[in-house]
């Protein structure tokens, strides 16, 4: 069964497209490819320690405790 496309308008900063930038090179400048890759990207760190927050949180300590912001991680 496939899946049903949804059509969303995004607002995005030019520092959060120049973030984009490698993967949209990686999908052919496909947007929604890179935005589906970030999204199943956060879903295995949801997956593997239950939310973004404590991700960051695990990410942060094997960094030496360096703060690093909500997206920087993904």
């Amino acid at each position: 069964m496939k899946s049903k496309i949804v059509r969303k308008n995004v607002s995005l900063s030019e520092e959060h497209l120049r973030k984009l930038s490698p993967l949209l090179e990686k999908n052919g400048y496909n947007f929604s490819a890179a935005i589906r890759r970030v999204i199943e990207f956060a879903a295995k760190f949801i997956d593997n320690f239950g939310s973004l927050e404590e991700a960051e949180k695990n990410i942060a300590l094997k960094k030496g405790s360096k703060q690093i912001s909500e997206f920087e991680a993904v």
